[in-house]
Protein backbone atom coordinates (compact mmCIF):
# COMPACT_ATOMS: atom_id res chain seq x y z
CA UNK A 1 0.00 0.00 0.00
CA UNK A 2 1.29 3.44 -0.88
CA UNK A 3 2.06 5.84 1.94
CA UNK A 4 0.54 9.21 1.15
CA UNK A 5 1.20 12.50 2.90
CA UNK A 6 -2.43 13.61 3.12
CA UNK A 7 -3.24 16.12 5.87
CA UNK A 8 -6.37 15.71 7.92
CA UNK A 9 -9.22 18.18 7.54
CA UNK A 10 -8.62 20.99 9.97
CA UNK A 11 -12.24 21.84 10.64
CA UNK A 12 -14.11 25.12 10.35
CA UNK A 13 -13.05 26.86 13.53
CA UNK A 14 -16.32 26.29 15.42
CA UNK A 15 -16.42 25.89 19.17
CA UNK A 16 -16.10 22.38 20.65
CA UNK A 17 -19.61 22.71 22.10
CA UNK A 18 -21.06 23.49 18.68
CA UNK A 19 -19.11 20.66 17.05
CA UNK A 20 -20.28 18.22 19.74
CA UNK A 21 -23.87 19.29 19.18
CA UNK A 22 -23.48 18.80 15.43
CA UNK A 23 -21.94 15.35 15.87
CA UNK A 24 -24.78 14.24 18.14
CA UNK A 25 -27.32 15.41 15.60
CA UNK A 26 -25.40 13.88 12.71
CA UNK A 27 -25.11 10.55 14.51
CA UNK A 28 -28.90 10.49 15.00
CA UNK A 29 -29.58 11.28 11.37
CA UNK A 30 -26.97 8.86 10.08
CA UNK A 31 -28.23 5.92 12.07
CA UNK A 32 -31.90 6.50 11.37
CA UNK A 33 -31.99 7.55 7.75
CA UNK A 34 -28.71 6.93 5.96
CA UNK A 35 -28.94 3.19 5.38
CA UNK A 36 -32.56 2.88 4.39
CA UNK A 37 -34.94 4.77 2.17
CA UNK A 38 -37.03 7.38 3.91
CA UNK A 39 -40.69 6.32 4.11
CA UNK A 40 -43.48 8.78 4.74
CA UNK A 41 -47.27 8.66 4.74
CA UNK A 42 -48.69 12.01 3.75
CA UNK A 43 -52.06 11.46 5.46
CA UNK A 44 -50.30 11.06 8.80
CA UNK A 45 -48.38 14.31 8.52
CA UNK A 46 -49.31 16.75 11.31
CA UNK A 47 -48.64 19.75 9.05
CA UNK A 48 -49.98 18.70 5.64
CA UNK A 49 -53.32 20.44 6.13
CA UNK A 50 -51.40 23.65 6.91
CA UNK A 51 -49.32 23.63 3.71
CA UNK A 52 -52.09 24.74 1.34
CA UNK A 53 -50.37 28.11 0.86
CA UNK A 54 -47.23 26.49 -0.59
CA UNK A 55 -47.36 27.16 -4.35
CA UNK A 56 -47.40 24.25 -6.80
CA UNK A 57 -44.24 23.42 -8.75
CA UNK A 58 -45.29 25.30 -11.88
CA UNK A 59 -45.48 28.53 -9.87
CA UNK A 60 -42.13 28.01 -8.11
CA UNK A 61 -40.05 26.82 -11.03
CA UNK A 62 -38.50 29.38 -13.39
CA UNK A 63 -39.48 28.81 -17.00
CA UNK A 64 -35.85 28.06 -17.86
CA UNK A 65 -35.88 25.01 -15.55
CA UNK A 66 -37.28 21.67 -16.60
CA UNK A 67 -40.28 20.35 -14.67
CA UNK A 68 -39.62 17.65 -12.07
CA UNK A 69 -43.32 16.72 -11.64
CA UNK A 70 -43.32 16.94 -7.85
CA UNK A 71 -45.86 17.71 -5.13
CA UNK A 72 -44.34 20.71 -3.34
CA UNK A 73 -46.64 20.35 -0.33
CA UNK A 74 -45.46 16.77 0.13
CA UNK A 75 -41.87 17.97 -0.33
CA UNK A 76 -42.34 20.36 2.60
CA UNK A 77 -43.83 17.65 4.78
CA UNK A 78 -41.11 15.14 3.99
CA UNK A 79 -38.44 17.73 4.86
CA UNK A 80 -40.12 18.46 8.18
CA UNK A 81 -40.40 14.76 8.96
CA UNK A 82 -36.75 14.10 8.06
CA UNK A 83 -35.43 16.61 10.60
CA UNK A 84 -38.28 16.24 13.15
CA UNK A 85 -39.45 19.82 12.75
CA UNK A 86 -43.14 20.55 13.36
CA UNK A 87 -43.36 23.99 11.77
CA UNK A 88 -44.62 24.66 8.24
CA UNK A 89 -41.65 25.49 6.00
CA UNK A 90 -41.32 27.70 2.97
CA UNK A 91 -40.28 26.17 -0.34
CA UNK A 92 -38.55 27.82 -3.26
CA UNK A 93 -36.73 26.66 -6.37
CA UNK A 94 -33.05 27.18 -5.57
CA UNK A 95 -30.94 26.02 -8.52
CA UNK A 96 -30.73 23.62 -11.44
CA UNK A 97 -27.85 21.71 -12.95
CA UNK A 98 -27.34 19.24 -15.75
CA UNK A 99 -29.06 16.41 -13.92
CA UNK A 100 -30.94 17.85 -10.96
CA UNK A 101 -33.23 20.62 -9.83
CA UNK A 102 -32.69 21.84 -6.26
CA UNK A 103 -35.35 23.17 -3.89
CA UNK A 104 -34.63 25.10 -0.70
CA UNK A 105 -36.86 24.32 2.30
CA UNK A 106 -36.68 26.95 5.09
CA UNK A 107 -38.14 26.70 8.60
CA UNK A 108 -39.09 29.44 11.07
CA UNK A 109 -36.23 28.53 13.43
CA UNK A 110 -33.69 29.31 10.69
CA UNK A 111 -33.06 25.70 9.66
CA UNK A 112 -32.59 25.28 5.91
CA UNK A 113 -32.30 22.06 3.95
CA UNK A 114 -32.09 21.40 0.24
CA UNK A 115 -33.90 18.76 -1.77
CA UNK A 116 -32.12 17.44 -4.85
CA UNK A 117 -34.57 16.07 -7.43
CA UNK A 118 -33.36 14.40 -10.67
CA UNK A 119 -34.69 16.01 -13.83
CA UNK A 120 -37.61 14.12 -15.34
CA UNK A 121 -35.60 13.21 -18.44
CA UNK A 122 -32.69 11.95 -16.39
CA UNK A 123 -34.57 9.35 -14.36
CA UNK A 124 -33.64 5.86 -15.48
CA UNK A 125 -34.86 2.50 -14.27
CA UNK A 126 -32.65 -0.53 -13.77
CA UNK A 127 -33.39 -4.13 -12.96
CA UNK A 128 -30.16 -4.64 -10.99
CA UNK A 129 -30.84 -4.73 -7.21
CA UNK A 130 -27.89 -2.46 -6.39
CA UNK A 131 -28.12 -0.03 -9.28
CA UNK A 132 -30.28 2.73 -7.82
CA UNK A 133 -28.30 5.87 -8.51
CA UNK A 134 -29.84 7.71 -5.56
CA UNK A 135 -28.72 5.07 -3.05
CA UNK A 136 -25.26 4.99 -4.63
CA UNK A 137 -24.85 8.77 -4.36
CA UNK A 138 -25.83 8.62 -0.66
CA UNK A 139 -23.41 5.76 0.02
CA UNK A 140 -20.59 7.49 -1.88
CA UNK A 141 -21.04 10.76 0.01
CA UNK A 142 -21.11 8.89 3.34
CA UNK A 143 -18.01 6.87 2.45
CA UNK A 144 -16.14 9.97 1.27
CA UNK A 145 -17.10 12.01 4.34
CA UNK A 146 -16.29 9.44 7.03
CA UNK A 147 -13.74 7.07 5.49
CA UNK A 148 -11.79 9.47 3.26
CA UNK A 149 -12.18 12.72 5.21
CA UNK A 150 -13.57 14.62 2.22
CA UNK A 151 -16.06 17.39 3.11
CA UNK A 152 -19.49 17.09 1.53
CA UNK A 153 -23.09 17.92 2.53
CA UNK A 154 -24.70 15.80 5.25
CA UNK A 155 -27.45 13.58 3.87
CA UNK A 156 -30.63 13.90 5.93
CA UNK A 157 -33.02 11.57 4.10
CA UNK A 158 -33.43 9.94 0.70
CA UNK A 159 -35.81 7.91 -1.41
CA UNK A 160 -35.17 6.45 -4.87
CA UNK A 161 -38.78 5.73 -5.84
CA UNK A 162 -41.02 7.64 -8.24
CA UNK A 163 -44.07 6.53 -6.22
CA UNK A 164 -43.27 8.25 -2.93
CA UNK A 165 -45.50 11.18 -1.83
CA UNK A 166 -43.14 13.75 -3.42
CA UNK A 167 -43.62 12.07 -6.79
CA UNK A 168 -39.92 11.79 -7.61
CA UNK A 169 -36.67 10.41 -6.18
CA UNK A 170 -35.05 12.82 -3.74
CA UNK A 171 -32.08 13.43 -1.49
CA UNK A 172 -32.50 15.90 1.38
CA UNK A 173 -29.23 17.32 2.63
CA UNK A 174 -27.90 20.22 4.60
CA UNK A 175 -27.60 23.53 2.80
CA UNK A 176 -23.94 24.27 2.13
CA UNK A 177 -22.82 27.82 2.71
CA UNK A 178 -19.74 29.31 1.13
CA UNK A 179 -18.26 30.77 -2.02
CA UNK A 180 -17.09 29.35 -5.34
CA UNK A 181 -13.26 29.05 -5.15
CA UNK A 182 -12.47 30.80 -8.44
CA UNK A 183 -14.22 33.95 -7.22
CA UNK A 184 -11.04 34.88 -5.34
CA UNK A 185 -8.87 37.59 -6.84
CA UNK A 186 -6.43 36.20 -9.41
CA UNK A 187 -3.50 37.16 -7.20
CA UNK A 188 -4.66 34.60 -4.63
CA UNK A 189 -5.48 31.71 -6.93
CA UNK A 190 -2.28 29.83 -6.15
CA UNK A 191 -3.50 29.59 -2.55
CA UNK A 192 -6.79 28.12 -3.77
CA UNK A 193 -4.95 25.63 -5.99
CA UNK A 194 -2.84 24.50 -3.03
CA UNK A 195 -6.01 23.90 -1.00
CA UNK A 196 -7.69 21.99 -3.83
CA UNK A 197 -4.60 19.87 -4.49
CA UNK A 198 -4.75 18.66 -0.89
CA UNK A 199 -8.22 17.24 -1.47
CA UNK A 200 -7.44 16.01 -4.97
CA UNK A 201 -4.73 13.85 -3.40
CA UNK A 202 -7.20 12.64 -0.80
CA UNK A 203 -9.62 11.54 -3.52
CA UNK A 204 -6.75 9.70 -5.21
CA UNK A 205 -5.62 7.68 -2.18
CA UNK A 206 -5.75 3.90 -2.81
CA UNK A 207 -8.92 2.21 -1.58
CA UNK A 208 -9.12 -1.26 0.00
CA UNK A 209 -11.30 -2.71 -2.80
CA UNK A 210 -10.48 -5.11 -5.67
CA UNK A 211 -13.07 -3.80 -8.13
CA UNK A 212 -14.08 -0.66 -10.00
CA UNK A 213 -17.62 0.70 -10.19
CA UNK A 214 -19.97 2.70 -7.98
CA UNK A 215 -20.18 2.61 -4.17
CA UNK A 216 -23.23 1.21 -2.37
CA UNK A 217 -24.09 0.29 1.20
CA UNK A 218 -23.19 -3.35 1.91
CA UNK A 219 -25.97 -5.86 2.45
CA UNK A 220 -24.20 -8.75 4.15
CA UNK A 221 -25.93 -11.13 6.59
CA UNK A 222 -23.67 -10.05 9.47
CA UNK A 223 -24.57 -6.41 8.90
CA UNK A 224 -28.24 -7.36 8.77
CA UNK A 225 -27.94 -9.13 12.13
CA UNK A 226 -25.90 -6.38 13.82
CA UNK A 227 -27.45 -3.42 12.04
CA UNK A 228 -25.53 -0.75 10.15
CA UNK A 229 -26.08 1.60 13.08
CA UNK A 230 -23.77 -0.47 15.27
CA UNK A 231 -20.78 0.25 13.01
CA UNK A 232 -18.45 3.22 12.71
CA UNK A 233 -19.36 5.05 9.51
CA UNK A 234 -15.68 5.05 8.55
CA UNK A 235 -15.66 1.22 8.54
CA UNK A 236 -15.10 0.06 4.93
CA UNK A 237 -17.14 -3.07 5.69
CA UNK A 238 -20.27 -0.89 5.55
CA UNK A 239 -19.74 -0.32 1.83
CA UNK A 240 -19.35 -2.32 -1.33
CA UNK A 241 -18.40 -1.61 -4.94
CA UNK A 242 -21.16 -2.51 -7.36
CA UNK A 243 -22.18 -1.76 -10.95
CA UNK A 244 -21.03 1.56 -12.36
CA UNK A 245 -23.80 4.16 -12.66
CA UNK A 246 -22.75 7.45 -14.23
CA UNK A 247 -25.25 10.21 -13.55
CA UNK A 248 -29.02 9.75 -13.20
CA UNK A 249 -29.64 9.30 -16.93
CA UNK A 250 -28.35 10.45 -20.26
CA UNK A 251 -29.54 12.14 -23.40
CA UNK A 252 -27.24 10.25 -25.73
CA UNK A 253 -27.49 6.73 -24.49
CA UNK A 254 -29.56 3.88 -25.85
CA UNK A 255 -28.80 1.46 -23.03
CA UNK A 256 -28.58 3.82 -20.06
CA UNK A 257 -25.53 4.30 -17.89
CA UNK A 258 -25.52 1.23 -15.67
CA UNK A 259 -23.09 -1.67 -16.07
CA UNK A 260 -24.28 -5.19 -15.34
CA UNK A 261 -21.74 -5.88 -12.60
CA UNK A 262 -18.71 -4.39 -10.85
CA UNK A 263 -15.59 -4.72 -13.00
CA UNK A 264 -12.01 -5.80 -12.38
CA UNK A 265 -10.81 -4.70 -15.83
CA UNK A 266 -11.25 -1.20 -17.22
CA UNK A 267 -10.84 -2.47 -20.78
CA UNK A 268 -13.61 -5.04 -20.25
CA UNK A 269 -15.87 -2.41 -18.68
CA UNK A 270 -15.49 -0.25 -21.79
CA UNK A 271 -16.18 -3.17 -24.14
CA UNK A 272 -19.26 -4.15 -22.15
CA UNK A 273 -20.59 -0.59 -22.41
CA UNK A 274 -20.15 -0.55 -26.17
CA UNK A 275 -21.78 -3.97 -26.56
CA UNK A 276 -24.78 -2.96 -24.43
CA UNK A 277 -25.21 0.29 -26.34
CA UNK A 278 -25.08 -1.50 -29.71
CA UNK A 279 -27.53 -4.18 -28.59
CA UNK A 280 -29.98 -1.54 -27.39
CA UNK A 281 -29.63 0.47 -30.62
CA UNK A 282 -30.28 -2.57 -32.79
CA UNK A 283 -33.28 -3.48 -30.66
CA UNK A 284 -34.68 0.01 -31.20
CA UNK A 285 -33.70 0.83 -34.80
CA UNK A 286 -32.82 -2.51 -36.42
CA UNK A 287 -29.77 -3.32 -38.52
CA UNK A 288 -30.64 -1.39 -41.70
CA UNK A 289 -27.67 0.95 -42.12
CA UNK A 290 -29.76 3.66 -43.81
CA UNK A 291 -32.22 3.98 -40.92
CA UNK A 292 -32.06 7.51 -39.50
CA UNK A 293 -31.56 7.75 -35.74
CA UNK A 294 -34.16 10.11 -34.30
CA UNK A 295 -33.26 12.07 -31.19
CA UNK A 296 -36.14 11.52 -28.77
CA UNK A 297 -35.72 14.25 -26.19
CA UNK A 298 -37.92 17.07 -25.01
CA UNK A 299 -37.41 20.65 -26.15
CA UNK A 300 -35.81 21.75 -22.87
CA UNK A 301 -33.16 19.03 -23.04
CA UNK A 302 -32.55 19.69 -26.73
CA UNK A 303 -31.92 23.40 -26.17
CA UNK A 304 -29.66 22.86 -23.16
CA UNK A 305 -27.56 19.88 -24.22
CA UNK A 306 -27.69 19.48 -27.98
CA UNK A 307 -24.60 18.28 -29.79
CA UNK A 308 -23.88 20.36 -32.91
CA UNK A 309 -22.96 17.21 -34.84
CA UNK A 310 -26.16 15.40 -33.82
CA UNK A 311 -28.95 17.95 -33.79
CA UNK A 312 -30.19 19.16 -37.15
CA UNK A 313 -28.33 16.41 -39.02
CA UNK A 314 -29.21 12.94 -40.22
CA UNK A 315 -27.26 10.28 -38.39
CA UNK A 316 -27.91 6.71 -39.49
CA UNK A 317 -27.49 3.28 -37.98
CA UNK A 318 -24.58 2.87 -40.37
CA UNK A 319 -22.85 5.86 -38.78
CA UNK A 320 -23.50 4.43 -35.34
CA UNK A 321 -22.36 0.88 -36.13
CA UNK A 322 -19.18 2.16 -37.80
CA UNK A 323 -18.39 4.37 -34.78
CA UNK A 324 -19.02 1.47 -32.39
CA UNK A 325 -16.73 -0.82 -34.41
CA UNK A 326 -13.90 1.73 -34.46
CA UNK A 327 -14.37 2.36 -30.74
CA UNK A 328 -14.09 -1.36 -30.02
CA UNK A 329 -10.88 -1.51 -32.07
CA UNK A 330 -9.37 1.39 -30.11
CA UNK A 331 -10.37 -0.17 -26.79
CA UNK A 332 -8.99 -3.59 -27.72
CA UNK A 333 -5.68 -2.28 -29.08
CA UNK A 334 -4.88 0.71 -26.86
CA UNK A 335 -1.80 0.14 -24.67
CA UNK A 336 -2.40 0.23 -20.94
CA UNK A 337 0.16 1.48 -18.39
CA UNK A 338 2.58 -1.11 -17.06
CA UNK A 339 3.00 0.60 -13.69
CA UNK A 340 0.60 -1.14 -11.27
CA UNK A 341 0.47 1.97 -9.07
CA UNK A 342 -1.56 3.74 -11.75
CA UNK A 343 -4.30 1.08 -11.51
CA UNK A 344 -4.92 1.39 -7.76
CA UNK A 345 -8.69 1.93 -7.23
CA UNK A 346 -9.52 5.41 -5.98
CA UNK A 347 -12.42 7.87 -5.92
CA UNK A 348 -12.49 9.65 -9.27
CA UNK A 349 -14.25 12.99 -9.68
CA UNK A 350 -16.47 13.10 -12.76
CA UNK A 351 -16.84 16.88 -13.05
CA UNK A 352 -13.86 18.56 -11.41
CA UNK A 353 -14.69 22.27 -11.56
CA UNK A 354 -14.89 25.14 -9.07
CA UNK A 355 -18.66 25.43 -9.60
CA UNK A 356 -18.96 22.10 -7.76
CA UNK A 357 -16.85 23.16 -4.76
CA UNK A 358 -17.42 25.61 -1.90
CA UNK A 359 -14.96 27.42 0.34
CA UNK A 360 -15.79 29.06 3.66
CA UNK A 361 -14.91 32.59 2.54
CA UNK A 362 -12.55 34.54 0.33
CA UNK A 363 -10.06 35.12 3.16
CA UNK A 364 -9.17 31.76 4.71
CA UNK A 365 -10.25 29.88 1.55
CA UNK A 366 -10.68 26.50 3.24
CA UNK A 367 -12.74 23.97 1.32
CA UNK A 368 -16.04 23.30 3.10
CA UNK A 369 -17.76 21.01 0.61
CA UNK A 370 -17.68 19.15 -2.67
CA UNK A 371 -21.27 19.31 -3.85
CA UNK A 372 -21.52 17.27 -7.09
CA UNK A 373 -21.52 13.51 -6.49
CA UNK A 374 -23.48 12.17 -9.45
CA UNK A 375 -20.42 11.03 -11.40
CA UNK A 376 -18.12 9.97 -8.57
CA UNK A 377 -16.93 6.39 -8.96
CA UNK A 378 -14.20 3.99 -7.95
CA UNK A 379 -11.86 3.90 -10.93
CA UNK A 380 -8.14 3.35 -11.58
CA UNK A 381 -5.97 6.15 -10.22
CA UNK A 382 -4.90 7.42 -13.64
CA UNK A 383 -8.49 8.37 -14.54
CA UNK A 384 -8.48 10.70 -11.52
CA UNK A 385 -5.59 12.81 -12.81
CA UNK A 386 -7.68 15.30 -14.76
CA UNK A 387 -6.89 18.82 -13.71
CA UNK A 388 -9.31 21.46 -12.54
CA UNK A 389 -11.47 22.70 -15.41
CA UNK A 390 -10.60 26.35 -14.75
CA UNK A 391 -6.91 25.78 -15.51
CA UNK A 392 -7.41 23.39 -18.44
CA UNK A 393 -9.03 25.58 -21.09
CA UNK A 394 -8.35 25.06 -24.78
CA UNK A 395 -10.79 27.60 -26.19
CA UNK A 396 -8.26 29.54 -28.25
CA UNK A 397 -6.25 26.57 -29.49
CA UNK A 398 -6.55 25.14 -33.01
CA UNK A 399 -9.47 22.72 -33.53
CA UNK A 400 -7.26 19.63 -33.81
CA UNK A 401 -5.66 20.40 -30.42
CA UNK A 402 -9.03 20.97 -28.77
CA UNK A 403 -10.36 17.71 -30.19
CA UNK A 404 -7.44 15.76 -28.76
CA UNK A 405 -7.15 17.41 -25.34
CA UNK A 406 -10.47 18.87 -24.28
CA UNK A 407 -11.91 15.71 -22.73
CA UNK A 408 -8.81 14.93 -20.68
CA UNK A 409 -8.65 18.19 -18.71
CA UNK A 410 -5.16 18.26 -20.10
CA UNK A 411 -1.98 17.62 -18.20
CA UNK A 412 -0.07 18.76 -21.30
CA UNK A 413 0.72 22.33 -22.34
CA UNK A 414 0.03 23.62 -25.84
CA UNK A 415 3.13 23.25 -28.00
CA UNK A 416 1.96 24.64 -31.36
CA UNK A 417 2.55 28.04 -32.97
CA UNK A 418 0.68 30.94 -31.42
CA UNK A 419 0.50 34.71 -31.87
CA UNK A 420 2.14 36.25 -28.75
CA UNK A 421 -0.29 39.18 -29.01
CA UNK A 422 -3.40 36.99 -28.98
CA UNK A 423 -5.75 36.51 -26.05
CA UNK A 424 -5.11 32.77 -26.25
CA UNK A 425 -1.37 33.31 -25.69
CA UNK A 426 -1.98 35.24 -22.48
CA UNK A 427 -4.62 32.79 -21.23
CA UNK A 428 -2.49 29.76 -22.04
CA UNK A 429 0.68 31.12 -20.41
CA UNK A 430 -1.29 31.98 -17.27
CA UNK A 431 -2.90 28.53 -17.20
CA UNK A 432 0.47 26.87 -17.77
CA UNK A 433 1.74 28.56 -14.65
CA UNK A 434 -1.31 27.40 -12.71
CA UNK A 435 -0.94 23.84 -14.01
CA UNK A 436 2.77 23.69 -13.15
CA UNK A 437 2.10 24.89 -9.61
CA UNK A 438 -0.89 22.57 -9.14
CA UNK A 439 1.02 19.50 -10.32
CA UNK A 440 3.90 20.37 -8.00
CA UNK A 441 1.45 20.50 -5.10
CA UNK A 442 -0.03 17.13 -6.10
CA UNK A 443 3.39 15.49 -6.31
CA UNK A 444 4.11 16.73 -2.80
CA UNK A 445 1.29 14.50 -1.57
CA UNK A 446 1.62 11.58 -3.97
CA UNK A 447 4.57 10.74 -6.24
CA UNK A 448 2.25 9.09 -8.78
CA UNK A 449 1.24 12.57 -10.01
CA UNK A 450 4.29 12.61 -12.23
CA UNK A 451 4.24 14.13 -15.71
CA UNK A 452 6.14 11.21 -17.20
CA UNK A 453 3.77 8.62 -15.77
CA UNK A 454 0.60 10.52 -16.53
CA UNK A 455 1.37 11.74 -20.03
CA UNK A 456 1.05 8.19 -21.35
CA UNK A 457 -2.46 8.01 -19.86
CA UNK A 458 -3.87 11.11 -21.56
CA UNK A 459 -5.48 9.28 -24.47
CA UNK A 460 -6.93 6.73 -22.04
CA UNK A 461 -8.62 9.53 -20.07
CA UNK A 462 -10.12 10.86 -23.30
CA UNK A 463 -11.19 7.36 -24.34
CA UNK A 464 -12.94 6.81 -21.01
CA UNK A 465 -14.85 10.07 -21.41
CA UNK A 466 -15.97 9.07 -24.91
CA UNK A 467 -17.10 5.59 -23.88
CA UNK A 468 -19.20 6.56 -20.87
CA UNK A 469 -20.90 9.48 -22.64
CA UNK A 470 -22.63 7.15 -25.06
CA UNK A 471 -23.30 7.07 -28.77
CA UNK A 472 -23.61 10.84 -29.17
CA UNK A 473 -20.01 11.32 -28.04
CA UNK A 474 -18.88 8.40 -30.19
CA UNK A 475 -20.29 10.09 -33.28
CA UNK A 476 -18.93 13.54 -32.50
CA UNK A 477 -15.44 12.12 -31.79
CA UNK A 478 -15.37 9.71 -34.74
CA UNK A 479 -12.38 11.50 -36.29
CA UNK A 480 -10.33 11.27 -33.09
CA UNK A 481 -11.24 7.57 -32.77
CA UNK A 482 -10.17 6.81 -36.33
CA UNK A 483 -6.83 8.52 -35.73
CA UNK A 484 -6.25 6.51 -32.56
CA UNK A 485 -7.24 3.26 -34.29
CA UNK A 486 -4.70 3.99 -37.00
CA UNK A 487 -2.00 4.64 -34.42
CA UNK A 488 -2.87 1.45 -32.55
Amino acid sequence: MLRLKIPLHSGSGMSSKHISSMRTRELHLSRDLLFREHTFEIDKSPIYSLTNLIPPEKDLRPKAFQTAHIDTRALACVAADAISNTSVPRVKCFAAGSWNIVYLVSFDDGTEVVARIPHLHGRTASSHPLSSKISSVVATMTFARFHCGIPCPRVLAWNSSESNPVGAPYIFMEKVEGRVPWEVHRTRRLQILAELAKYHARFAQPLPVPQIGSIYFARSESLHREGHGARDLADPALYTVGPLTQGPGGYNHFAGLTSAYPATSLRQLWLDYVAAERTAAIGKWGTNRSTVIIQEVDEWWHDRFRHPDLWGSSRTMGDFLDAAAVLEDVISLCPMPTDDRLFAPSLVIGDYACRNIRIDNLESMQVTSFIDWDDMAVMPFFLGTRLLEEISGCDGAPPEWRERHRASYKMADYQGPVDPNSDFYHMETTDQGYRTYYKEQLRGYDARFDDGLLRICEDLRILHSIVIHGYGRWLTCAGWLRDRAGEA
